[in-house]
């Protein structure tokens, strides 16, 4: 299967394989990245168990408060949530301060992001 020609065959092939690894007993985590961008992608990764965690790319979701409602939503589907995406060097240094200072207040699973002066 082609699972990158588009966002359902990505979300079809990672739950498959999400499940199956845990089926398993493997200790490995899954990490849903690409196709994987908007809010909206995020929650339908989420609700199709589509990896063990989601990488939430704060720039992409247009304001902290989507990066907060993502995290909250994927904890509360079982979802690990990865807040990423603002380690883009002195581009993007008010999105990595917002993140550190209010994305963590939702407690993402993890995180990282760059500051600096």
């Amino acid at each position: 299967m082609d699972c990158d020609s588009n966002r359902e065959d990505q979300i079809e092939a990672l739950s498959a394989l999400t499940k199956e690894l845990d089926s398993r007993g493997c200790d490995v985590e899954l990490v849903a990245d690409e196709w994987c961008n908007t809010l909206e992608d995020i929650k339908l990764f989420a609700d199709n168990k589509a990896g063990h965690m989601v990488q939430i790319k704060t720039p992409d979701l247009g304001g902290i408060n989507n990066t907060i409602e993502a995290v909250l939503y994927c904890k509360s589907k079982g979802i690990g949530a990865y807040q990423g995406g603002t380690c883009n060097r002195n581009r993007q240094k008010r999105s990595g301060l917002c993140k550190l200072r209010y994305g963590n207040t939702a407690r993402p699973d993890s995180g990282k992001a760059r500051h600096e002066a």
